[in-house]
């Protein structure tokens, strides 16, 4: 995220003509970070968001309320990108621009998720046209202000190397100890990777040009990451493992399914048969259908013998 900010505050806008000005980053490069090296952080964010901020019990609860699993964030992100790579002049700088916001939009959407199910806030789920939206801001806000929460190596669990806090994990009252050191050793590799990117024999190396805007955008990051740490390092005390350790059995008894057993993972939705049963707009339209068919199909190729 610190990288994609540095991309997006050195993106030069102006003449399109003016070939003195050098893109920050190729978007070639963009396209290769977002399409392998982080292919999993930018893959099926608004079923996290739905899973963990809405409060959809299952993907199936998810796929039955919106229809599909298709994700369209990450093909819109890598469309951007892919038409910046075919462009030129200003086209390519604002799409290349464009994409970066956009790809960092994700990548706070997927980590705000996961620490606001982590830290185990109330879902945020109503009946309105306003519920997707606020999901989105809701993630977007949680992975600006607890970003590290959202990392899978940030437990509850202790340190393995103290006995005192193998006992406090054992009887359920970790105290987030490995939790906070994981949030700092992630924060320090990421203020590291973004001051060797300052350097200018690194940027020259690797063929950046990260000189637009750099006081501001140094001093912002470091606001940042100072910030968003230490909410993070102070939100680890609300990781509970007890209340994983519920385990529900696989299958229950019950009279009123047809073969006496239900499955209580998953969610209980009561399907109309008659709903797919659709009727044909008048009779014998299948046929009319049919032969409207043959009839462009023979039109296509007597136009093609003609």
């Amino acid at each position: 995220i610190p990288f994609l900010v540095r991309v997006i505050a050195s993106v030069p806008f102006g003449d399109g003509n003016d070939t003195s000005q050098s893109m920050a980053i190729n978007p070639l490069m963009m396209l290769l970070l977002f399409a392998f090296v982080l292919q999993n952080e930018t893959s099926l964010v608004w079923l996290a968001m739905s899973i963990n901020v809405r409060g959809s019990n299952s993907v199936g609860s998810h796929v039955w309320r919106d229809g599909g699993l298709t994700d369209y964030s990450r093909i819109v992100l890598l469309t951007i990108l892919i038409l910046a790579i075919f462009s030129t002049g200003i086209v390519q700088r604002i799409l290349t621009w464009a994409g970066a916001i956009f790809g960092c939009l994700i990548l706070l959407c997927n980590l705000g998720s996961r620490s606001w199910k982590k830290i185990d806030l109330k879902p945020i789920d109503f009946n309105s046209v306003f519920s997707a939206p606020i999901v989105i801001l809701a993630s977007i806000l949680a992975g600006i202000a607890f970003p590290y929460m959202g990392l899978r190596a940030v437990d509850s669990g202790s340190d393995d190397s103290s006995g005192k806090d193998e006992v406090e994990k054992i009887i359920f009252h970790p105290n987030g100890k490995r939790g906070r050191q994981n949030i700092a050793l992630a924060s320090s590799s990421a203020a590291i990777v973004f001051l060797m990117s300052d350097i200018k024999s690194v940027q020259e190396a690797l063929g950046f040009d990260f000189s637009k805007f750099r006081g501001i955008t140094n001093f912002m990051i470091g606001v940042w990451l100072l910030f968003s740490s230490l909410v993070s390092i102070l939100l680890c005390r609300r990781l509970d493992s007890s209340r994983s350790k519920k385990i529900e059995p696989f299958l229950k008894r019950d009279e009123i399914s047809p073969v006496g057993w239900i499955v209580p993972s998953i969610p209980n939705i009561v399907i109309d048969p008659n709903l797919s049963r659709n009727k044909m707009f008048v009779p014998g339209s299948d046929i009319f259908c049919s032969l409207f068919v043959l009839g462009l199909a023979f039109l296509i190729s007597w136009t093609g013998v003609r």
